[in-house]
């Protein structure tokens, strides 16, 4: 008896150890079979919405759409420079020696030749005086010798002397005054003495920074522009400026453009001029440079937000009848905002602006003013 029940406890396991794998290929088939029925479900439910056989396969989309009307479009490029000045240098002494004085202060309003400094030149200085009173007893006997040989007395030669020892003298003292000059520190223009950088009884040399001064009355944004820009962006192109420090907004146009382009970062150099702002403005204060490369009129604008793109290309959805459909479009210049369309739109196009996300080419939709 055990044997016959140890035999059909054998036969039970064989047998269900051979049906759990047909039932999971079954399973796995039905899933297939499925799937299979779905994609074509869908492509038939596509068809017979084109074909307007099934009003319930594809339900109308509420949308808000805006009439396309000719506008005038502007492109600007922005880029980011900065407040600069051609009076604004570091003046460096023409000799070296020790500072002797200092005769200005910071902040001080100098005009061009003002003396800022001396430098020690005393031996040039006993040199001067001492060749001045030689030359002051040159003159008198060189203006003796000339009385008397005005009168007849004493010989030429006599009297070229005289004159020569004064003038040979005299372009001495020249030579040893313009030694002397270069002594002194003076201001190469009227400005603002905005740094010292010495001191009185410090050594200096030619070369060294001693002061800097700026005359803001010549003030001018700088900035780089990339070289593909080089067609558009040049001598004569409107300007905007925005300066975020003083929140200050001003107009102007591109005075200079460089005609070489910088070969490390690839771009040319302009200058915006900055006439009757200098009350305002400081050498090296950042500014926003808004440029206006491009304008066309009567051109087709859309919300760059409603613009698709896929791997065939950019479009966009417009409403004709009561349907959606999908216009293909070839966009130019984008600026903020807006797109430029150079094809693939009309003026009285209607685009639509809400809901453009939620409907697909040929779905019915209703016009609503707001959603």
């Amino acid at each position: 008896m055990k044997k016959i029940n140890l035999f059909i406890l054998l036969a039970a396991v064989v047998f269900y150890s051979c049906a759990a794998p047909d039932k999971k290929e079954q399973l796995s088939e039905l899933k297939k079979q499925r799937d299979e029925l779905l994609v074509q479900i869908t492509a038939l439910e596509k068809e017979v919405a084109k074909a307007g056989g099934d009003e319930n396969v594809q339900k109308s989309a509420i949308v808000i759409a805006a009439a396309i009307t000719p506008k005038t479009f502007t492109h600007y490029l922005e880029i980011q420079g900065k407040v600069d000045s051609d009076q604004n240098v570091k003046v460096s002494p023409k000799s070296g020696g020790v500072i002797l004085d200092v005769y200005v202060e910071r902040g001080q309003v100098v005009t061009k030749g003002t003396l800022l400094a001396q430098i020690d030149a005393s031996t040039t200085k006993a040199a001067i005086e001492e060749l001045k009173k030689a030359l002051e007893l040159s003159k008198d006997i060189y203006e003796r010798q000339q009385k008397l040989w005005d009168e007849k007395i004493g010989t030429e030669v006599q009297y070229l002397q005289a004159k020569n020892q004064k003038e040979s003298l005299e372009k001495k003292l020249n030579s040893l005054n313009e030694q002397y000059e270069l002594s002194r520190i003076r201001a190469p223009f009227n400005g603002i003495v905005d740094e010292i950088f010495v001191r009185i009884g410090e050594a200096t040399s030619p070369g060294a920074p001693a002061f800097r001064i700026i005359n803001n009355s010549s003030l001018r944004a700088v900035a780089e522009v990339p070289e593909s820009y080089t067609s558009s962006v040049k001598k004569g192109n409107p300007v905007k400026l925005y300066f975020p420090d003083t929140k200050k907004e001003i107009n102007s146009v591109i005075q200079t453009s460089a005609d070489v382009i910088d070969p490390i970062n690839r771009t040319y150099s302009i200058e915006i001029p900055l006439k009757g702002e200098a009350s305002s403005l400081k050498t090296n204060m950042i500014a926003y440079v808004s440029i206006k490369d491009y304008q066309k009129e009567n051109a087709v604008v859309v919300p760059i937000n409603v613009v698709q793109r896929t791997e065939k290309g950019d479009f966009v959805y417009i409403v004709v009848g009561n349907k959606a459909v999908m216009v293909p479009v070839e966009l130019g210049l984008a600026y903020k905002s807006e797109v430029e369309v150079l094809s693939g739109l009309n003026v009285g196009d209607k685009i639509i602006t809400v809901g453009y996300q939620d409907v697909v080419d040929g779905q019915p939709v209703v016009l609503k003013d707001k959603l």
